[in-house]
């Protein structure tokens, strides 16, 4: 089984992420030579609130090309569709409306808030989206204000079977030495579902994936890999339940 990465902005031109094709088939190429088989594209679906919200259209059309691309260059990577949603109160709409996606058409949808929201508040919009039927992957919580300063909203949200995703950067303290004790603290304690790169290009955040498995292995044992860049990821994929 290789490993799967449900958090990438690899599509290029839509986001902060890869900025034209080139750069996206080079990460592309980079992630089959660190051994991943598959990806979830999750653009950003706003960057901020002054911007308008990506087209599922307009995602639609690049990722179809990606994937021809890859195709003709006989890149084996496989890429599945999804979006890193900023959530807020009107999510749950456009998700009935389509006009926002899920990871592959699951339940399972990867979102962020703002970093500087108070815990309640995340707490609120999660379990709307519960309510409304859907499986919230909530992303990089390692980075965000409220939980640095009360970790404990962690174990709420596992208690209450969000998926909570821990970024390869923040393990590797590219993002500071509180957020890398926070995501420590969350695999130490079997709070993290998924690992994922949130490789944005082929300079400074990269699918590269060798000090990330090493640092893994050596603190928290092959099995953490196996779980949390394997198997989740792919029972995710296909819709099912994951293990923590």
């Amino acid at each position: 089984m290789g490993i799967i990465d449900l958090h990438i902005h690899i599509l290029p031109g839509l986001d902060d992420g890869a900025c034209d094709m080139d750069e996206a088939l080079e990460m592309a190429v980079c992630a089959v030579e660190n051994g991943m088989e598959a990806v979830a594209a999750t653009s950003h679906s706003r960057m901020h609130s002054q911007k308008p919200r990506l087209e599922t259209e307009k995602y639609f059309s690049v990722l179809s090309q990606f994937r021809k691309e890859l195709r003709s260059r006989n890149i084996p990577l496989e890429v599945f569709s999804g979006m890193e949603v900023m959530a807020d109160h009107s999510t749950i709409e456009s998700l009935w409306k389509h006009s926002l996606l899920t990871i592959n058409e699951t339940r399972y949808v990867l979102v962020e808030t703002p970093f500087d929201i108070p815990g309640n508040q995340i707490s609120e919009i999660l379990g709307e989206l519960q309510r409304s039927g859907y499986s919230p992957i909530l992303a990089h919580p390692e980075r965000y204000f409220c939980v640095k300063s009360n970790p404990m909203l962690l174990e709420e949200w596992k208690k209450n079977r969000i998926v909570l995703q821990v970024n390869k950067g923040s393990l590797l303290g590219e993002f500071g030495q509180k957020t890398k004790q926070t995501a420590d603290w969350m695999l130490r304690r079997r709070l993290a579902g998924l690992v994922a790169t949130d490789a944005h290009d082929t300079a400074l955040r990269t699918v590269e994936l060798d000090d990330l498995l090493d640092w893994m292995e050596f603190e928290y044992g092959y099995g953490s890999i196996e779980l949390l860049m394997e198997e989740n990821p792919r029972r995710i994929l296909d819709g099912m339940w994951i293990g923590q």
